[in-house]
């Protein structure tokens, strides 16, 4: 039998390419060949099939079409007699033969399943008293009616919601505030990794940023923030004066907040260079006394993408993350992916080892947001969907 891996290798990586977008399957642009067929190998054999038809002019053959063919190569090898005997004859009575044996399991199959479905009905209809007496006496029905499925309560059962249990924390990461999210991530963010988070605007991402700085600046860690707007860490700034940075990008400023020796007020996101003079202003004030863990939480990618192109954002972040690398910093970036085109959007994820993102999706018929970690480069991580509330990420204690 064929396997999906074999098909695909008959196609060039622009032919697996052009499959990954029509089956909107994320394939990176430095994948190999056999990374792009790993990432492929999601897809249905029926899919597959049918792709490869299509490149390659050749039907897509379905199993009947198999069930014919197969005896007819064969019939056609071997001779028609052999010591006398018709041979040919023989081979058709013993496929009649087999293909009655196979109607008559699928038939026993059948009425199994039906004999199931009827012990299922009578379950919520008769008293447990009776059920209990009938199931007692010798019936000769199979196993599967003997195991009889858990009563459903009302109709249609909803799925669970994914319960994450502590996991052992590895020693080389960096907490992001919430114990849900570090489990996720065996204990945190790895040291010196640059992560992004994508969320649209909403409650659960700004709560898990201020959770990440928090963590950070109640720890004694030096830690960077560049926002555009400071209502929620104005308080950090005003009691961490010794190891938490506020980079603020707005016109207003001066009226945001009060003028600190930790607090560098700029005049907006237009000028790239403005903010990396404050950003080496802030690495000189370091106190070179805190060891540890160091973070940065930068907040504006998405209005300096509306303010630059592309490539002039993505060439100033590859030159500000191995910067902040090699002081010691482990990065979480935050972008809203809605507010541009998609092109763009992967111009920038490109840069960062890591992606968390947060995503809405009905649940009972009601919008609830998740969070699932979509990529940690050579890292350990659980691939879980992690439900957001923003009661519990307004807890004290997480």
């Amino acid at each position: 039998m064929v396997t999906k891996t074999e098909l695909l290798s008959k196609l060039t990586s622009d032919q697996l390419r052009e499959i990954a977008i029509a089956e909107n399957v994320q394939i990176p642009d430095e994948a190999t060949k056999d990374e792009i067929i790993r990432g492929l190998l999601k897809l249905s054999m029926r899919n597959i099939r049918a792709h490869v038809a299509e490149y390659t002019h050749e039907p897509a053959r379905t199993t009947a079409d198999h069930a014919h063919t197969f005896p007819t190569r064969i019939m056609e090898q071997i001779p028609p007699k052999i010591f006398g005997v018709d041979v040919g004859k023989r081979i058709a009575n013993m496929t009649e033969e087999i293909e009655t044996l196979v109607k008559e399991k699928l038939k026993a199959a059948k009425l199994e399943h039906a004999g199931e479905r009827l012990a299922q009905a009578v379950d919520k209809r008769e008293p447990s008293h009776t059920r209990k007496g009938r199931a007692q006496r010798p019936t000769g029905k199979s196993e599967a009616i003997k195991r009889r499925r858990p009563r459903r309560k009302h109709g249609r059962q909803e799925p669970k919601p994914t319960v994450i249990e502590t996991v052992e924390a590895l020693s080389d990461r960096v907490t992001t505030g919430y114990r849900d999210l570090d489990n996720l991530l065996f204990g945190g963010i790895p040291k010196n990794y640059a992560v992004i988070l994508t969320s649209a605007s909403c409650d659960e991402k700004e709560l898990l940023v201020k959770r990440f700085l928090e963590a950070g600046a109640r720890e004694g860690q030096i830690t960077f923030h560049v926002t555009i707007e400071a209502s929620d860490v104005k308080t950090l700034a005003e009691e961490f004066q010794s190891n938490f940075y506020l980079f603020i990008c707005n016109p207003q400023a001066n009226s945001i907040i009060k003028t600190l020796p930790n607090v560098f007020k700029l005049k907006g996101v237009d000028n790239l260079t403005e903010i990396n003079i404050a950003l080496t202003s802030a690495f000189r004030k370091l106190d070179a006394s805190l060891k540890g863990p160091r973070r940065a939480c930068i907040e504006i990618i998405s209005d300096i993408l509306l303010q630059h192109h592309a490539a002039s954002i993505r060439k100033w972040l590859a030159a500000l993350i191995p910067e902040l690398k090699s002081r010691g910093f482990t990065i979480l970036a935050v972008m809203n992916p809605h507010m541009h085109s998609s092109e763009e959007v992967q111009a920038i994820l490109d840069l960062f080892e890591g992606e968390v993102s947060i995503y809405e999706k009905p649940t009972k018929g009601v919008p609830e947001r998740y969070l699932r970690i979509t990529k940690l480069y050579n890292q350990r991580y659980l691939d879980n969907e992690l439900p957001l509330k923003r009661e519990k990420l307004s807890a004290k204690r997480l």
